[in-house]
Parts: structure tokens; C-alpha cells; sequence
């Protein structure tokens, strides 16, 4: 990986701030080319101070909100209001603070079940974004796991002849607790102009070697299936994350 697109801060919060200022901008340079901005959203608990970041620029900004969508890269099986859903997340930290309107919130229906929620949401990208041509997105936010998962994609599942041939996928069998989940297949997220995966904690630390070297590739360590077609990928790490590499 070109060490260009890693970009190391002092802490959490400086991390936070970089990204939703990044963000700010290709939103903005999307919007003053005249077209709608797709930007899709991370599940976890890692990107919420990015959330909040992002939410306080809008709130201070006139960033053209009304052009943006908000999509969703995966999504456990539960309510939107349960504990564990990655939209509830979303709005609490991001969306209920800013005037977005509901119909640029295009979230996974999880409670419908994994097979038909996938279907329901593949229906809903074609419908949207058939008329756009690749890449599909603008951004996209990801996490990754301590075994190299990203979305809902993990080492179990991502060897599927279905994740290379369809764009949204149900999973049945994840790791507990949640074990049904519905996600974006790296067909999908490859669709995009910038993938930031956010890394933080010293936890992560061995994943991101493993992310940065690109040594590790293939369907074992599924966030190394994320290289955007025609995009470019860079990841945010905070210092405690990144305390294993050599710069």
C-alpha cells in the first residue's frame, strides 16, 4: 500500500475530526458538481465520533445535505431500534441532528430476515442507482474486525461464488451474538471513489499490519477484498492502532 493513503493520528478525537473533514469536502466538491452524493455508512461502534463529527459540521455548514443519500454497508437482523442495529446508530449519532430528509436515508430493512432483507435492499440499490454509472458510491466507511472482516464479510463466508456475483447478500451464520446479518458484497463496495476503513485501539493493531502490508490477501482476511475498481482506498488509524508499524 502507498503510505500516502495511511494517514496516523495522536489520538481518537484528531482521527474523528480528519475524517468527517475529509468528508465535508467530497461532499461539497459532489455537490457543486451538480449531482446527488452517495455516501455509505459503517456499522460497529468505531465510526460514531466520526458520526458526531460530521453531524456538527453540517450543523454549522450550509454543505448541500439535500443532495447527499445515505446507504447503510450492512446491517444485523434486529429492529431499527434495537440495541444492535447499525441504522440506530447512525441516526443517533448522525442523522436525528441534522436536517436530512427520510428519503435520502435508504437503511437495511434487518428486520425482514437475512434472504429476504438482502433482496429487499438490492431491489432498493438498482432502483436508486441504475441510472449511474460505476462507481456507484462516492464513499465509503468501513471498519474492520481482529480477523480481518469488514461489513458483515467474514473469513467463513467470503469464499461464496454469491459475494463475486451479487452486490448484497444475506448471512446466516455469524459469529454470535447476532448471527443473521445482510451485507454489501466487495462487488459493491469496490463501486465506490474513496473507501476509508477507520482502525482504533491498540487491539487492531496486528489487523492493520496485516492491512497495510497487503501480504495477507484473499477471502481468509476479507478486508483485503476491498480494493475500489476505479476508486481509491486509505485508512485512518489512530496512534495506539498503528504502535506496530514501521514508518
Amino acid at each position: 500500500m502507498n503510505p500516502a493513503d495511511l494517514h496516523v493520528f495522536a489520538d481518537e478525537q484528531v482521527l474523528d475530526r480528519a475524517v468527517s473533514g475529509r468528508l465535508e469536502t467530497i461532499i461539497r466538491d459532489g455537490v457543486a458538481s451538480g449531482r446527488d452524493v452517495n455516501l455509505v455508512l459503517s456499522g460497529g461502534r468505531t465510526p460514531a465520533g466520526v458520526y458526531r463529527a460530521l453531524a456538527e459540521i453540517f450543523r454549522r455548514k450550509e454543505t448541500g445535505l439535500d443532495r447527499v443519500r445515505f446507504f447503510f454497508g450492512d446491517e444485523r437482523c434486529v429492529p431499527p431500534d434495537h440495541e444492535a442495529s447499525n441504522y440506530r446508530l447512525a441516526v443517533s449519532t448522525l442523522l436525528n441532528s441534522v436536517p436530512v430528509s427520510m428519503d435520502r436515508i435508504h437503511r437495511i430493512h434487518g428486520e425482514l430476515g437475512a434472504v429476504e432483507g438482502a433482496r429487499d435492499y438490492e431491489s432498493t440499490l438498482k432502483e436508486l442507482l441504475r441510472a449511474r454509472e460505476e462507481p456507484w458510491f462516492d464513499i465509503v466507511l468501513l471498519g474492520v474486525g481482529s480477523d480481518g472482516h469488514t461489513a458483515s464479510i467474514f473469513p467463513v463466508q467470503s469464499t461464496r461464488t454469491e459475494y463475486l456475483l451479487r452486490r448484497v447478500v444475506p448471512v446466516t451464520d455469524a459469529p454470535p451474538p447476532v448471527l443473521e446479518r445482510i451485507t454489501l458484497t466487495p462487488r459493491a463496495l469496490n463501486s465506490a471513489r474513496f473507501v476509508f476503513f477507520l482502525v482504533k485501539g491498540p487491539e487492531k493493531s496486528a489487523v492493520l499490519r496485516q492491512l497495510v502490508s497487503g501480504r495477507d490477501r484473499g477471502p481468509h482476511f476479507p478486508a483485503s477484498l476491498i480494493r475500489p475498481t476505479e476508486g481509491r482506498l486509505e485508512i485512518f488509524a489512530d496512534k495506539s492502532a498503528a504502535s506496530g508499524l514501521e514508518f
